[in-house]
């Protein structure tokens, strides 16, 4: 189907037919521009996870990574998106549960009912952050969605109209000629084909995107489980064994 007989079917059909090529065309224009961008969006995030993600397992302490990125000024000043914005938000509310209780010391007894309660005030602002990440990247499926799901309701219901002013036409010329009939049956089968092209590229963008975001799902699930588990090393074993390298200090003096 050349572009040419697009638009001679819109030059020739009726307002309601010529209105839903231009939807359909307008659908065309917003999917492969959203696929476009969607496909850019998750290159890029993907890169960006996994340059901090290799980071983050080289790093002994996370704290410290933590107060060298916000030294970092291009980090203070982008809008962080993936584990770092999950890292980083995490982060400060630890640093704002000490400012108010001071030093963490789980390794101390009297700290466990404490301990409690910094596990779920960590673990909710936990699941807030990878939600939101979650819904920032799967902001698209419901286009992609409903693109797939009604362009092709939307052409067969130009095709319904042009067959109808077809036989309308057929009915006041009276002639049923096959010469005469045909172009207005092709222009009105025209509908069906373009609702087909818009969306086909679009089931397939929701069926990719979809699964990219599971993956990042699972990514986010695995570094919220390591995270947690680097902050109870941080203020339970540093700690226990701070102790218990003075103690043996105390030992030998």
């Amino acid at each position: 189907m050349s572009f040419n007989v697009i638009l001679e079917a819109l030059y020739v059909s009726g307002p309601i037919a010529a209105f839903v090529f231009i939807v359909l065309i307008i659908m065309s224009v917003v999917s492969w521009g959203l696929i476009i961008a969607s496909a850019i969006y998750y290159k890029r995030l993907f890169n960006v996870d996994s340059n901090f993600l290799a980071e983050f397992a080289e790093s002994n302490r996370p704290m410290s990574l933590y107060e060298q990125m916000q030294s970092d000024e291009a980090n203070r000043s982008s809008k962080l998106s993936g584990v770092k914005a999950i890292f980083i938000e995490i982060y400060n509310e630890v640093t704002n549960i000490e400012k108010h209780i001071g030093r963490l010391n789980f390794a101390d007894p009297e700290m466990q009912s404490l301990k409690s309660n910094f596990d779920e005030v960590i673990q909710r602002t936990l699941e807030k952050i990878t939600s939101r990440e979650n819904n920032r990247r799967e902001r698209y499926l419901s286009f992609f969605a409903t693109t797939s799901n009604i362009a092709p309701f939307i052409g067969l219901l130009g095709t319904v109209i042009g067959i109808i002013d077809a036989f309308a036409e057929i009915g006041r010329v009276g002639s049923a000629d096959l010469g005469f009939v045909a172009p207005a049956i092709s222009e009105a089968l025209v509908a069906t084909a373009m609702g087909l092209f818009v969306a086909i590229p679009a089931s397939i963008a929701f069926n990719y995107f979809k699964a990219q975001s599971t993956k990042f799902r699972e990514t986010f699930d695995h570094f919220g489980l390591d995270l947690l588990n680097r902050i109870q090393q941080q203020y339970f074993f540093s700690f226990q064994a701070e102790e218990g390298g003075s103690q043996e200090e105390i030992a030998k003096g």
